[in-house]
């Protein structure tokens, strides 16, 4: 199993005049302790459980890139592009550009990968007046290169379980996928506490989750990432949640 940090709350102390050294060190930090995976969401303004709408917030595509030039290993995405204020072929163009900038290759490719293949089909007028975009994979065509390198993911941390999984087979099945090259993921709030008291816990709720299926964890430090928390993950639980693996 593996471990995957998000960001999603980018008021750091010091403001804006830091934000750029200050996120550049959690990323440094979060590479070197062994996160395989560093996510941003894809949003324009703040969203109300993580803070004001006021809050500071980066353009996702633009924070990979400053990403990439600070870490070395972790796979890098956004959790999650909404295709309701991107059209799918928008997306699509960032995310390449992503991909050329980043260049360092992990395993078979970039860190930064494209992980959703999607085709052009029609524009069309709905009869609410509004313009859509219809958009389709043919059966037999996409890019299969490294599509398991991103997660699919299995819901909410609160009860992921044999429903979810079921689902995606039966997708899979639909689509001619092969299930088990996808990787399973999971959000999940990285918490144990500010000094690492709920360590224990976190331990037995990553091997339930394994159990289920899951291979990796994704998900933020409740309060936002500090390096001592993420100390404790390199030292006690990255290594423990491998062997699970």
């Amino acid at each position: 199993m593996e471990i995957g940090l998000q960001i999603p709350d980018f008021g750091f102390p010091g403001g804006t005049a830091a934000l750029g050294r200050n996120l550049a060190g959690v990323a440094r930090d979060a590479d070197d302790a062994g996160f395989a995976y560093l996510s941003v969401m894809d949003h324009f303004f703040q969203i109300p459980s993580v803070g004001p709408s006021d809050r500071p917030m980066l353009e996702a595509y633009t924070t990979l890139g400053f990403l990439a030039a600070h870490t070395r290993r972790a796979k890098l995405f956004t959790y999650v592009t909404g295709a309701i204020y991107r059209f799918a072929r928008e997306g699509g163009h960032h995310a390449r550009r992503v991909v050329r900038r980043t260049g360092h290759a992990r395993h078979r490719g970039p860190r930064a990968r494209l992980s959703v293949s999607v085709h052009l089909g029609t524009t069309t007028r709905d009869r609410a007046g509004f313009w859509t975009e219809r958009f389709s994979r043919p059966p037999g065509r996409g890019n299969r290169e490294g599509r398991n390198q991103l997660p699919g993911d299995l819901g909410a941390a609160a009860e992921p379980g044999q429903s979810s999984r079921v689902v995606l087979k039966r997708h899979c099945e639909a689509e001619g996928r092969d299930y088990a090259e996808i990787t399973k993921t999971v959000y999940h709030y990285l918490d144990i506490g500010p000094a690492g008291e709920k360590t224990s816990g976190f331990l037995a709720e990553a091997r339930r989750l394994h159990g289920l299926g899951v291979q990796a964890v994704i998900g933020p430090f409740p309060g936002g990432a500090d390096q001592r928390r993420i100390e404790i993950f390199a030292k006690d639980i990255i290594p423990a949640v491998k062997e699970l693996a």
